[in-house]
């Protein structure tokens, strides 16, 4: 759940945080997925954290359940926060 939730705050953060200064429009079809791969991504090593050895790596290994999840459900979901 915790994980899902934070995969959902981070894509609408990113989406109010657009490059060019001006909020985009929040997609929560986008958010979820991001959640689903999230949450998913939380069922595949021990605990509830998962321990960067580097910072980003989670985000650089969850990029593939993301495109795995878009690819399996047809969604249009961005890679990128």
């Amino acid at each position: 759940g915790d994980n899902f939730a934070g995969g959902v705050i981070a894509s609408l953060a990113s989406q109010l945080l657009a490059a060019d200064g001006v909020p985009g429009n929040l997609d929560i079809t986008a958010a979820c997925a991001w959640g689903v791969a999230s949450g998913g991504f939380a069922a595949f090593y021990v605990g509830g954290t998962y321990v960067e050895e580097t910072p980003g790596e989670k985000y650089a290994r969850l990029k593939s359940y993301i495109r795995d999840y878009a690819d399996q459900t047809g969604i249009l979901v961005s890679t990128e926060l």
